[in-house]
C-alpha cells in the first residue's frame, strides 16, 4: 500500500530496508512489552556503544567515552545497511 500511495501522489518512493530483529536471551523480541531493560539515562553511552557493535558498525574504542551526540553522529555517518545481517540475533545488554 505504501508504494501505491506514492504512485498516486506522483512522488518517488523512498528506499525501504529492514534491520535484524533483536531478541533477548529468552528468544523473544527485545521490547518493553517483553520486559526489556530501558537504556540507563544516567549513563547511556556503554549500551549505545554496544548497540553500534551489534549493528556491525565496528566503532573505535575511543567512542566508549564519547558523548551521546558523538556516538549517534558516528553511527549515522558509518551506517552501511548491506553489511548488517538480516538474521535475528541476541543482544547482550550486560555492560
Amino acid at each position: 500500500w505504501q508504494l501505491y500511495i506514492f504512485e498516486l501522489m506522483k512522488k518517488k518512493a523512498p528506499l525501504y530496508s529492514h534491520i535484524p530483529l533483536v531478541i533477548g536471551k529468552n528468544g523473544q523480541k527485545l521490547s518493553k512489552q517483553h520486559h526489556a531493560k530501558p537504556i540507563p539515562l544516567e549513563n547511556p553511552t556503554p549500551l549505545l556503544f554496544k548497540a553500534l557493535v551489534f549493528l556491525q558498525l565496528k566503532p573505535e574504542e575511543k567512542l566508549k567515552k564519547a558523548s551521546i551526540n558523538e556516538l549517534m553522529s558516528w553511527g549515522i555517518h558509518h551506517w552501511k545497511q548491506p553489511e548488517v545481517t538480516h538474521t535475528p540475533r541476541v543482544f547482550n545488554d550486560k555492560i
